[in-house]
């Protein structure tokens, strides 16, 4: 009888170990910046109001930020779908060597260590070493304004 308690008391032990470590995991890998509402005018910016194309911010997030068009509904501008995503590789993380869009706008490579993404599937990489996705940030469009926060 005291071996199992002895068992019970020290199996405990480890699942509470590890549940603690768990939970102090930083889930982000890219450093955290934080973006209040960033607007970006479709009137103005209009080449994001093309399906498939991509824009580059520099003075938002981590690495600057990848705005990508999935879909844009000329008609109900709401209905649109961005994709914004901190254009810090998930290999190099540094501010300094930011994830480039290829010309066809679907996909970004990182000029320093050659990994690349799909920006239309939630910036999962296919090619290189990274193996974690771009972090992404929320889009919302209203009147015509595309907002990119966290």
């Amino acid at each position: 009888m005291k071996l199992k308690q002895h068992f019970i008391l020290i199996f405990s032990f480890f699942i509470f170990s590890f549940l603690l470590q768990s939970c102090d995991k930083d889930e982000d890998i890219i450093p955290y910046v934080m973006i209040n509402r960033y607007p970006i005018n479709l009137n103005v910016a209009n080449e994001l109001t093309i399906t498939g194309n991509c824009v580059f911010i520099n003075e938002i997030g981590y690495g600057g930020v990848l705005v990508f068009c999935s879909y844009y509904d000329a008609v109900n501008p709401s209905e649109s779908v961005y994709f914004a995503y901190d254009a810090a590789c998930t290999v190099e993380i540094s501010d300094t060597c930011s994830v480039e869009s290829a010309e066809s706008g679907l996909t970004a490579t990182c000029p320093c260590c050659g990994s690349s993404f799909y920006l239309n599937s939630m910036g999962i990489p296919y090619e290189g070493d990274a193996v974690e996705p771009l972090k992404m940030y929320n889009t919302s469009v209203q009147n015509n304004i595309l907002y990119i926060y966290n």
